[in-house]
C-alpha cells in the first residue's frame, strides 16, 4: 500500500512540475523599465481600454483581464496574456502599421487605430465586420438523428426499406449583443456632429450621414434572429442489394426574419443645416433623425447618389426558400442486431441565398449558396437492454465538408482608416494638366468599398452524439452536438466597376470649397464682403469614422493684406483677429484610394464553434412516429473571439417507416 501511495505522489510531482516551471519562468519576465500600462493582448490586436469586460478590453490591472489571461495562458492557445509574459513584451516591438501589400491576404492586422483604444469605445476595441455569418439552416444533425434513429440503424439483411421524417422548427437567437458586438462593436452607436466642442473620440462623425453638424445622437440595435424550418427527410435501405448499404436525402424549406431593431435615444432638436461649403456651396438641410440618416436613401449637399449597400433597415428583414439539398451516400462496414459502423460520403447542393450586401443586417438562408463535399461516420451500439422492447442505445453522427469558393458581394472598411471607415465620404476628382481638381461631387464610401469576391471555407463539421431510451411505445432522446467552421478565405476578383472608372479620395470633415472675403483697410481689419468662393482640393487620407484627419501637405490657398480666405465652420464677421478664425487648407495633390487600400478583414465572417444540447421524447404506433423535441446552442469559442449565434428551438418531427 505504501509503495502504491509513493507512485501516486511521485507521478503527480513529475507531471506538475514542469508547468509549475514554466509558470514561474513566464512570472519572472517582469517590465519594470516602465511605470506605463501595458497593454493586454485581446484577438491579435493591441487594447488599452479600461472596461471591467472580458468581451471588449483591458487594462493589465484589471482582474477580469488577469482572469482572461491566465484562462489563456493555462490552455495554451493564442490571445490574451499577463503584461509581464514575453509575448507581450515581443508584440509591443513590432512595427503597428498596416500591411495591406501581401500578395495572399492583405488583411491589415495589426492597425495604428490599436495603439490608442479609448475607454468604452466599442468600436474600436471589438473590430466590428460588415457581415454577419450563421449556421445554415439545414446543418443539423441533431435534429436530423432523433426521433428516427431505431428504424434507420435498425438491422434488416437482405430487405429494402423506406423511411420518411418530417419535421417542423421553430429558432429565435438570444444574446442579442453578441450579434450587435460583431457588426458595431456593441449595442450603441453614438454620433456627434462635427461642430460640437465637446465630442469624444468615440462618437462617430454625424455629418458623413448627413446629420447636422450641431446633432447628437444615440442609435441602440437589439438584433434578433427567427427561423421557421420545415424539414424533410427520406432514407433508403439497400441491403437487398448490399447490406449496410443505404442512401439518404434532406430538403428543408425556410422561412427566416432578421430585425436589427434599432432604436434612436436622446436626439438632440438643435438642428442646424450645414453651413456654406461645408456639403455645398450653398447652406444645404441636414436631417436630425438618425433612422433617415442610416437608412441610405437620404442625400444631401454635392451628394447625389444614395447608399447602395450597407443600409440600416428600421423594419425586419424577411426571406423564405429551400436552405439546402442534403445527398448522402453511405456503407455501414460492420452491422449486427446490436451494433453498427459505417462511412458515408456526404454533398450538399447549394439553394439557399448568397450575401449580397444591400442591409447590414441581411437575412441569409443556407450556407452562402457554397457547395460543399465532403464525408462522414455514423455508429450505434445497444448499451444495456432489458427484453426485446427496452434498451438503452448510444448513437454517433458526424460528417466533415470542404465548402468551395463561390462569388459574393462583400462590405470592407479601408485599412488606414478603422472600423465602419466605408461610412466616410469621399469626393470625386477629375485630372486637369496633371492636377486633381474636386468635380463637385460627393459619395458614401460603402458604394465604393463594396466589391465581389470569391468566399471559401476550408472546413466546415457537424456532430451529435446521442443516448436513447426505448420503452414498448415511447422513446427518449437526450444528446450534445458540436458544431465548427473555419474562417472565411476571402479574395478580392479583378472585376472593374462602373465606379472604378472615377478617382476618389477621403473627404473627413474638410470642405468642398472655401469663402474668400474682402477686408476693411482700417485696424484691426474687418471681415468684408464676399469676393468668391474656391474649390477645395484636399482630401483627408487620415480620417477615421470617428475623428477628422489632416488635411496634406497643408498650406495657405490665399492671404494677403486685403483679403482673407476661410472655411465653413470658422468665424466671417468681425475682426479677423482670434483663434476661432480659421484659415482653409487646400494640398497641391490629394491621396487617392484604390481597392488596394480595403482591409478584407473588414469584411470577413470569423470562425463559428457552437456547442449545443437537445433531445426528444417520441411515441411510436406499429411503424409511424411523433414526438416533440428542442435545443439550446450557444457559443463555443473564448473572450473576443465570439462570432457564431446564441439560439434555442422547438419542433415537432414525424414519420412513416415502410
Amino acid at each position: 500500500m505504501t509503495i502504491k501511495l509513493f507512485k501516486v505522489l511521485s507521478f503527480i510531482l513529475l507531471t506538475t512540475y514542469p508547468f509549475n516551471l514554466l509558470s514561474k519562468s513566464e512570472d519572472d519576465i517582469i517590465l519594470e523599465e516602465t511605470q506605463t500600462q501595458m497593454p493586454c493582448l485581446i484577438n491579435r490586436s493591441c487594447l488599452d481600454c479600461q472596461t471591467s469586460n472580458c468581451n471588449t478590453c483591458h487594462t493589465c490591472k484589471d482582474n477580469a483581464c488577469r482572469a482572461c489571461a491566465n484562462k489563456y495562458r493555462r490552455r495554451y492557445l493564442p490571445g490574451c496574456y499577463r503584461c509581464n509574459n514575453s509575448k507581450i513584451k515581443r508584440f509591443n516591438s513590432f512595427p503597428r502599421q498596416c500591411d495591406c501589400d501581401r500578395q495572399n491576404t492583405r488583411f491589415c492586422r495589426l492597425t495604428s487605430y490599436c495603439d490608442s483604444c479609448p475607454a468604452n469605445c466599442n468600436v474600436f476595441c471589438n473590430r466590428p465586420r460588415s457581415i454577419f455569418t450563421i449556421r445554415s439552416q439545414g446543418s443539423n444533425t441533431a435534429r436530423e438523428l432523433v426521433g428516427w434513429e431505431g428504424f434507420i440503424y435498425a438491422f434488416r439483411p437482405n430487405e429494402n426499406f423506406i423511411t420518411t421524417s418530417n419535421t417542423i422548427e421553430y429558432t429565435q437567437s438570444f444574446r442579442p449583443y453578441s450579434i450587435a458586438r460583431i457588426l458595431f462593436g456593441g449595442c450603441t452607436l453614438n454620433f456627434a456632429g462635427s461642430q460640437i466642442t465637446d465630442r469624444t473620440s468615440c462618437q462617430l462623425i454625424a455629418d458623413y450621414f448627413g446629420l447636422s453638424p450641431d446633432f447628437q445622437g444615440e442609435l441602440r440595435v437589439n438584433p434578433i434572429i427567427e427561423n421557421v424550418i420545415f424539414d424533410n427527410q427520406i432514407f433508403f435501405g439497400l441491403n437487398a442489394i448490399s447490406c449496410g448499404l443505404y442512401c439518404r436525402a434532406n430538403m428543408p424549406l425556410v422561412w427566416t426574419k432578421w430585425n436589427l431593431n434599432p432604436v434612436a435615444c436622446t436626439q438632440n432638436e438643435n438642428c442646424t443645416n450645414f453651413p456654406a461649403c461645408s456639403m455645398a456651396p450653398e447652406e444645404v438641410p441636414a436631417t436630425c433623425d438618425i433612422l433617415t440618416a442610416l437608412s441610405g436613401n437620404f442625400t444631401f449637399g454635392e451628394m447625389q447618389q444614395r447608399w447602395q449597400y450597407g443600409k440600416f433597415s428600421s423594419q425586419a428583414l424577411t426571406k423564405f426558400g429551400v436552405s439546402n439539398i442534403d445527398l448522402i451516400l453511405g456503407y455501414n462496414n460492420y452491422m449486427t442486431e446490436f451494433y453498427h459502423f459505417g462511412f458515408y460520403i456526404h454533398a450538399i447542393m447549394p439553394t439557399g441565398t448568397r450575401p449580397n450586401s444591400r442591409y447590414i443586417f441581411e437575412p441569409i438562408i443556407g450556407n452562402g449558396k457554397h457547395f460543399e463535399l465532403g464525408g462522414g461516420i455514423s455508429a450505434h451500439l445497444i448499451l444495456w437492454s432489458r427484453g426485446p422492447d427496452r434498451s438503452l442505445t448510444g448513437y454517433l453522427q458526424g460528417y466533415v465538408t470542404h465548402m468551395f469558393k463561390n462569388r459574393q458581394l462583400r462590405s470592407f472598411d479601408f485599412c488606414q482608416n478603422g472600423p465602419l471607415s466605408r461610412y466616410i465620404l469621399l469626393k470625386e476628382y477629375d485630372q486637369v494638366d496633371n492636377e486633381l481638381v474636386y468635380n463637385g461631387n460627393l459619395i458614401n464610401a460603402i458604394n465604393y468599398n463594396t466589391r465581389f469576391a470569391e468566399v471559401s471555407i476550408s472546413v466546415k463539421g457537424d456532430a451529435s452524439a446521442l443516448l436513447a431510451y426505448r420503452s414498448p411505445c415511447t422513446n427518449l432522446d437526450l444528446g450534445y452536438n458540436f458544431y465548427a467552421q473555419t474562417k472565411e478565405n476571402v479574395c478580392l476578383i479583378n472585376c472593374i466597376k462602373t465606379i472604378d472608372n472615377n478617382l476618389y479620395g477621403i473627404k473627413g470633415t474638410e470642405d468642398v470649397c472655401a469663402i474668400e472675403y474682402n477686408l476693411t483697410d482700417t485696424l484691426p481689419a474687418q471681415f468684408n464682403n464676399i469676393e468668391r468662393k474656391i474649390t477645395v482640393n484636399c482630401s483627408q487620407s487620415r480620417a477615421t469614422i470617428c475623428t477628422p484627419g489632416d488635411t496634406n501637405i497643408s498650406q495657405n490657398i490665399f492671404s494677403s493684406n486685403n483679403c482673407i480666405i476661410v472655411k465653413s465652420n470658422s468665424r466671417q464677421e468681425g475682426s479677423i483677429e482670434g483663434n476661432d478664425v480659421i484659415i482653409a487648407q487646400n494640398s497641391p495633390t490629394a491621396r487617392l484610394v484604390s481597392i488596394d487600400n480595403l482591409d478584407l478583414e473588414s469584411g470577413t465572417g470569423g470562425a463559428i464553434a457552437t456547442h449545443k444540447v437537445f433531445g426528444q421524447i417520441s411515441w411510436f404506433c406499429n411503424n409511424t412516429y411523433i414526438g416533440i423535441g428542442g435545443e439550446v446552442e450557444i457559443e463555443g469559442l473564448a473572450c473576443n473571439e465570439q462570432t457564431s449565434l446564441n439560439q434555442w428551438g422547438v419542433w415537432i418531427k414525424g414519420g412513416i417507416d415502410f
